[in-house]
Protein backbone atom coordinates (compact mmCIF):
# COMPACT_ATOMS: atom_id res chain seq x y z
CA UNK A 1 0.00 0.00 0.00
CA UNK A 2 1.32 3.44 -0.88
CA UNK A 3 1.94 6.16 1.64
CA UNK A 4 -0.55 8.37 -0.21
CA UNK A 5 -3.45 5.97 0.66
CA UNK A 6 -2.41 5.86 4.31
CA UNK A 7 -2.15 9.65 4.37
CA UNK A 8 -5.65 9.95 2.83
CA UNK A 9 -7.10 7.65 5.48
CA UNK A 10 -5.47 9.66 8.25
CA UNK A 11 -6.90 12.90 6.83
CA UNK A 12 -10.35 11.31 6.60
CA UNK A 13 -10.05 10.18 10.23
CA UNK A 14 -9.05 13.67 11.38
CA UNK A 15 -11.88 15.27 9.41
CA UNK A 16 -14.53 12.87 10.75
CA UNK A 17 -13.26 13.20 14.33
CA UNK A 18 -13.40 17.00 14.22
CA UNK A 19 -16.92 16.79 12.78
CA UNK A 20 -17.82 14.18 15.45
CA UNK A 21 -19.07 11.93 12.67
CA UNK A 22 -19.16 8.45 14.20
CA UNK A 23 -20.56 6.85 11.04
CA UNK A 24 -17.74 8.41 8.97
CA UNK A 25 -15.14 7.06 11.41
CA UNK A 26 -16.65 3.60 11.09
CA UNK A 27 -16.39 3.81 7.27
CA UNK A 28 -12.71 4.81 7.53
CA UNK A 29 -12.18 1.97 10.03
CA UNK A 30 -13.68 -0.53 7.57
CA UNK A 31 -11.48 0.77 4.78
CA UNK A 32 -8.35 0.58 6.94
CA UNK A 33 -9.14 -3.00 8.02
CA UNK A 34 -9.78 -4.03 4.40
CA UNK A 35 -6.47 -2.54 3.30
CA UNK A 36 -4.66 -4.20 6.18
CA UNK A 37 -6.07 -7.54 5.08
CA UNK A 38 -4.71 -7.11 1.57
CA UNK A 39 -1.37 -5.50 2.45
CA UNK A 40 -0.59 -5.28 6.18
CA UNK A 41 1.68 -2.47 7.29
CA UNK A 42 2.64 -1.11 10.71
CA UNK A 43 1.07 2.25 10.05
CA UNK A 44 -2.36 0.70 9.53
CA UNK A 45 -2.35 -0.92 12.99
CA UNK A 46 -1.76 2.47 14.57
CA UNK A 47 -4.48 4.05 12.44
CA UNK A 48 -7.03 1.29 13.26
CA UNK A 49 -6.30 1.63 16.98
CA UNK A 50 -6.75 5.41 16.76
CA UNK A 51 -10.03 5.00 14.87
CA UNK A 52 -11.43 2.57 17.48
CA UNK A 53 -10.42 4.97 20.26
CA UNK A 54 -12.10 7.88 18.48
CA UNK A 55 -15.32 5.92 18.01
CA UNK A 56 -15.37 4.99 21.72
CA UNK A 57 -14.71 8.59 22.74
CA UNK A 58 -17.58 9.84 20.57
CA UNK A 59 -19.96 7.35 22.17
CA UNK A 60 -19.99 4.69 19.47
CA UNK A 61 -18.56 1.23 19.36
CA UNK A 62 -16.46 -0.30 16.65
CA UNK A 63 -18.61 -2.74 14.78
CA UNK A 64 -16.62 -5.91 14.76
CA UNK A 65 -18.15 -9.27 14.01
CA UNK A 66 -18.10 -11.52 16.99
CA UNK A 67 -19.70 -14.62 18.30
CA UNK A 68 -23.49 -14.36 18.73
CA UNK A 69 -24.64 -13.74 22.27
CA UNK A 70 -25.43 -16.86 24.22
CA UNK A 71 -28.96 -16.85 25.54
CA UNK A 72 -28.93 -17.52 29.23
CA UNK A 73 -31.78 -19.53 30.60
CA UNK A 74 -34.20 -17.44 32.63
CA UNK A 75 -33.99 -17.98 36.32
CA UNK A 76 -37.07 -19.64 37.75
CA UNK A 77 -39.43 -17.22 39.47
CA UNK A 78 -39.69 -17.81 43.20
CA UNK A 79 -42.98 -19.13 44.43
CA UNK A 80 -45.17 -16.41 45.97
CA UNK A 81 -45.18 -16.32 49.73
CA UNK A 82 -48.47 -17.12 51.41
CA UNK A 83 -50.40 -14.08 52.58
CA UNK A 84 -50.46 -13.58 56.34
CA UNK A 85 -53.79 -14.32 57.97
CA UNK A 86 -56.06 -11.33 58.44
CA UNK A 87 -56.44 -10.20 62.01
CA UNK A 88 -59.99 -10.51 63.24
CA UNK A 89 -60.94 -7.57 65.46
CA UNK A 90 -61.94 -8.62 68.91
CA UNK A 91 -65.48 -8.02 69.96
CA UNK A 92 -65.81 -4.87 71.99
CA UNK A 93 -68.25 -2.13 72.93
CA UNK A 94 -70.24 -0.62 70.12
CA UNK A 95 -68.80 2.55 68.67
CA UNK A 96 -70.87 5.67 69.38
CA UNK A 97 -72.89 7.00 66.51
CA UNK A 98 -71.40 10.04 64.77
CA UNK A 99 -72.42 13.31 66.29
CA UNK A 100 -75.22 15.11 64.55
CA UNK A 101 -74.49 18.33 62.73
CA UNK A 102 -74.79 21.45 64.88
CA UNK A 103 -77.94 23.47 64.45
CA UNK A 104 -77.28 26.72 62.64
CA UNK A 105 -79.51 29.62 63.68
CA UNK A 106 -80.39 32.63 61.58
CA UNK A 107 -80.40 35.94 63.42
CA UNK A 108 -83.68 37.81 63.35
CA UNK A 109 -83.69 41.01 61.32
CA UNK A 110 -84.81 44.43 62.48
CA UNK A 111 -88.18 44.17 60.66
CA UNK A 112 -89.23 41.01 62.48
CA UNK A 113 -88.08 42.40 65.82
CA UNK A 114 -90.05 45.62 65.32
CA UNK A 115 -93.16 43.68 64.24
CA UNK A 116 -92.93 41.51 67.38
CA UNK A 117 -92.54 44.57 69.62
CA UNK A 118 -95.51 46.29 67.97
CA UNK A 119 -97.75 43.23 68.46
CA UNK A 120 -96.73 42.91 72.12
CA UNK A 121 -97.26 46.64 72.75
CA UNK A 122 -100.74 46.59 71.23
CA UNK A 123 -101.67 43.38 73.07
CA UNK A 124 -100.45 44.53 76.48
CA UNK A 125 -101.90 48.01 75.96
CA UNK A 126 -105.31 46.57 75.07
CA UNK A 127 -105.30 44.29 78.12
CA UNK A 128 -104.28 47.18 80.37
CA UNK A 129 -107.15 49.33 79.10
CA UNK A 130 -109.63 46.51 79.71
CA UNK A 131 -108.20 45.85 83.18
CA UNK A 132 -108.33 49.55 84.06
CA UNK A 133 -111.99 49.74 83.08
CA UNK A 134 -112.80 46.68 85.17
CA UNK A 135 -110.92 48.09 88.18
CA UNK A 136 -112.59 51.46 87.85
CA UNK A 137 -116.04 49.90 87.81
CA UNK A 138 -115.55 47.34 90.56
CA UNK A 139 -113.16 49.09 92.98
CA UNK A 140 -113.29 52.21 95.12
CA UNK A 141 -111.77 55.33 93.64
CA UNK A 142 -108.73 55.53 95.93
CA UNK A 143 -107.87 51.84 95.65
CA UNK A 144 -108.51 51.85 91.92
CA UNK A 145 -105.90 54.55 91.40
CA UNK A 146 -103.17 52.58 93.15
CA UNK A 147 -104.09 49.33 91.41
CA UNK A 148 -104.01 50.96 87.99
CA UNK A 149 -100.62 52.54 88.74
CA UNK A 150 -99.08 49.21 89.78
CA UNK A 151 -100.67 47.49 86.80
CA UNK A 152 -99.43 50.00 84.22
CA UNK A 153 -95.92 50.14 85.69
CA UNK A 154 -95.37 46.43 86.26
CA UNK A 155 -97.41 44.70 83.57
CA UNK A 156 -95.03 45.00 80.64
CA UNK A 157 -91.82 44.18 82.60
CA UNK A 158 -93.51 41.13 84.12
CA UNK A 159 -94.86 40.06 80.74
CA UNK A 160 -91.52 40.16 78.87
CA UNK A 161 -89.56 38.70 81.83
CA UNK A 162 -91.85 35.69 82.18
CA UNK A 163 -92.09 35.08 78.43
CA UNK A 164 -88.41 35.59 77.56
CA UNK A 165 -87.14 33.74 80.63
CA UNK A 166 -89.35 30.72 80.10
CA UNK A 167 -88.48 27.58 78.19
CA UNK A 168 -89.82 28.88 74.86
CA UNK A 169 -88.10 32.26 75.15
CA UNK A 170 -90.72 34.22 73.22
CA UNK A 171 -93.62 36.56 73.73
CA UNK A 172 -96.86 36.45 71.78
CA UNK A 173 -95.45 38.93 69.29
CA UNK A 174 -92.25 36.97 68.81
CA UNK A 175 -94.20 33.74 68.39
CA UNK A 176 -96.31 35.42 65.72
CA UNK A 177 -93.27 36.36 63.61
CA UNK A 178 -91.23 33.21 64.36
CA UNK A 179 -88.37 34.49 66.53
CA UNK A 180 -87.08 33.68 70.04
CA UNK A 181 -84.56 35.09 72.53
CA UNK A 182 -81.54 32.86 73.31
CA UNK A 183 -78.17 33.06 75.06
CA UNK A 184 -75.42 34.10 72.67
CA UNK A 185 -72.95 31.45 73.93
CA UNK A 186 -75.12 28.32 73.86
CA UNK A 187 -78.38 29.38 72.18
CA UNK A 188 -80.14 27.95 75.22
CA UNK A 189 -82.76 29.37 77.55
CA UNK A 190 -81.79 32.75 79.03
CA UNK A 191 -83.59 32.37 82.37
CA UNK A 192 -85.68 34.89 84.31
CA UNK A 193 -82.74 36.84 85.79
CA UNK A 194 -81.19 37.53 82.40
CA UNK A 195 -84.63 38.24 80.94
CA UNK A 196 -85.30 40.89 83.59
CA UNK A 197 -81.83 42.37 83.04
CA UNK A 198 -82.58 42.57 79.32
CA UNK A 199 -85.75 44.56 80.00
CA UNK A 200 -84.03 46.78 82.58
CA UNK A 201 -81.22 47.63 80.12
CA UNK A 202 -83.85 48.73 77.61
CA UNK A 203 -85.67 50.80 80.26
CA UNK A 204 -82.43 52.44 81.42
CA UNK A 205 -81.52 53.50 77.86
CA UNK A 206 -84.99 54.96 77.28
CA UNK A 207 -84.61 57.11 80.40
CA UNK A 208 -82.24 59.26 78.34
CA UNK A 209 -84.53 59.06 75.25
CA UNK A 210 -81.86 59.31 72.51
CA UNK A 211 -79.92 56.21 73.66
CA UNK A 212 -83.24 54.36 73.74
CA UNK A 213 -83.98 55.35 70.16
CA UNK A 214 -80.50 54.33 69.04
CA UNK A 215 -80.88 51.04 70.91
CA UNK A 216 -84.03 50.32 68.92
CA UNK A 217 -82.16 50.76 65.62
CA UNK A 218 -78.83 49.21 66.73
CA UNK A 219 -79.56 45.73 65.24
CA UNK A 220 -79.26 47.34 61.80
CA UNK A 221 -75.47 47.76 62.09
CA UNK A 222 -74.54 44.72 64.18
CA UNK A 223 -73.27 41.51 62.55
CA UNK A 224 -75.39 39.33 64.84
CA UNK A 225 -78.30 41.78 64.70
CA UNK A 226 -78.03 42.42 68.45
CA UNK A 227 -79.47 45.50 70.08
CA UNK A 228 -77.50 47.24 72.80
CA UNK A 229 -79.67 45.67 75.50
CA UNK A 230 -78.91 42.23 73.96
CA UNK A 231 -75.18 42.83 74.13
CA UNK A 232 -75.48 44.08 77.70
CA UNK A 233 -76.78 40.72 78.97
CA UNK A 234 -75.41 38.33 76.31
CA UNK A 235 -78.53 37.45 74.33
CA UNK A 236 -79.43 37.12 70.66
CA UNK A 237 -82.73 36.97 68.81
CA UNK A 238 -82.91 34.13 66.28
CA UNK A 239 -85.46 32.75 63.85
CA UNK A 240 -87.13 29.41 64.45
Amino acid sequence: MSSEALTALKRSRSKCFRARDVDGLRVVLSQAEALQTRSPEPGLDTLIAALEQNILVLGGEAERPGPPPVAMPAAPRPAPLPEPPQAVPAAGPRQPAPASKPVVFEYAGWGRRFAAWLIDALLVGFLLVVASIVIAVTTAVEAAGWLELVLWVGAFPAYVTLCHGGQKGKTVGKAAVGIVVRREETYGRIGYTRAFGRWFATFFLWVFVLPGILDGFSPLWNDRKQAWHDRAVGTVVVRV
